[in-house]
């Protein structure tokens, strides 16, 4: 089943749904908590994005069982979370119905705004039901969590944790991604013709057009790198192979879009000393793997989905149009986005080569570009 079938599905039955099942009871003290289900819909950029509350999970119910509850565009994503035990999909019927019979103490949907998944928490057994409010969805809940659509992602999935005693703010230690060493084999693999030279990954690619930075500026950042010497190296999946040859074509470099999986991909950046890149998965795989990491956004807001910290540079237009996207929806746009296409190539050398600095060196520069930005 397609994601834009599920969103049709929502539309229709979801709604009608959320608004006719019977209310959730009031909840009800938790006891021993052994097995969670957390449902997840969405990319691979909203499964890595919940990898902190899911560490904090962890924490709060060492012996739990988490399972998720999944898509067929992020399950791959979740195998590489070592809080996860099992992934499961829902947008496979056998996976879907096996879940029928089962029971789990705690359900936490993150939807934030879709029905099905509410519909489908309130139809499984559990003893408490967590999620966001709106779209008639919190009378579905034990535990409904206000959502604010202008709060950084990441704190808004902590915030799901409140009802549990769980501080937000607080997020937790340890291993948030796991690489399987396959796919760390796989990259060295890859990359051993660059004979250990320094590198900087890019992705060219978006899960939209709306969000894509021309090649050929890609092309031109690399020609730059190059010269300073650095290696760059593209990264993506089949949609990228094209502009990942036609950079390197016109600018050097190697490529390895299409050639891996994501595990393989995040590996190839995890080798990386800088990682550059629209909106997208990979961007917050970089981030979860401490590779720094600058983001160009037009339509999504960088607010809300950009990596935070010394490490990360958001290099964007500030249209008074843009941000536009709400809720993943990005409007049909008459201006020919903009926001992506005025992004300039110097901008984005400028953020690149503070961050390539040795620590501390390119902080004040690092300011400068983000003020330029404002």
């Amino acid at each position: 089943m397609n994601a834009r079938l599920l969103k049709v599905l929502d539309a229709t039955v979801g709604r009608v749904l959320a608004g006719r099942l019977p209310v959730a009871s009031q909840a009800t003290l938790l006891g021993d908590v052994d097995s969670i289900l957390v449902i997840r819909p969405g990319g691979i950029g909203d499964a890595l994005l919940l990898a902190a509350m899911l560490r904090r999970l962890t924490e709060r119910f060492p012996a739990a069982r988490i399972e998720l509850l999944a898509e067929g565009r992020n399950a791959a994503a979740f195998t590489m979370l070592p809080m996860v035990a099992a992934v499961r999909r829902y947008d496979r019927f056998r996976e879907l119905f096996g879940l029928w019979g089962r029971r789990y103490d705690l359900i936490i949907d993150t939807e934030q705004w879709y029905c099905l998944p509410a519909v489908l928490a309130r139809l499984l057994r559990a003893g408490r039901h967590i999620g966001f409010t709106g779209n008639n969805r919190e009378r579905l809940r034990t535990d409904p969590v206000v959502y604010d659509s202008a709060d950084w992602e990441r704190e808004q999935f902590l915030r799901l944790l409140e009802p549990l005693g769980c501080d937000a703010a607080t997020e937790g230690a340890g291993e948030l991604l796991r690489l399987p060493d396959q796919a760390r084999q796989r990259a060295d693999s890859l990359l051993e013709p660059l004979g250990g030279g320094r590198i900087v990954a890019l992705f060219p690619g978006a899960s939209v057009p709306e969000k894509s930075w021309p090649a050929e500026r890609f092309a031109a950042v690399v020609r730059a790198l190059a010269v300073q010497g650095w290696q760059p190296v593209v990264v993506g999946g089949a949609a990228e192979a094209a502009a990942g040859e036609r950079i390197v074509r016109e600018a050097g470099g190697m490529t390895c879009a299409g050639m891996t999986t994501l595990a393989e991909s995040l590996a190839v950046i995890a080798r990386s000393s800088l990682f550059i890149s629209g909106d997208s998965g990979l961007l917050h795989g970089a981030a979860l793997l401490g590779v720094p990491t600058v983001a160009l956004f037009g339509p999504s807001d960088p607010r809300k989905w950009a990596p935070r910290g010394p490490g990360s540079v958001v290099v964007c237009c500030r249209l008074p149009c843009s941000p536009c996207s709400r809720y993943g929806t990005i409007p049909p746009c008459s201006q020919g986005c903009r926001c992506m296409e005025e992004i300039g190539v110097r901008e984005v050398l400028a953020a690149a080569e503070c961050l390539l600095r040795p620590d501390g060196e390119g902080e004040q520069e690092r300011e400068k570009v983000e003020g330029r930005e404002e």
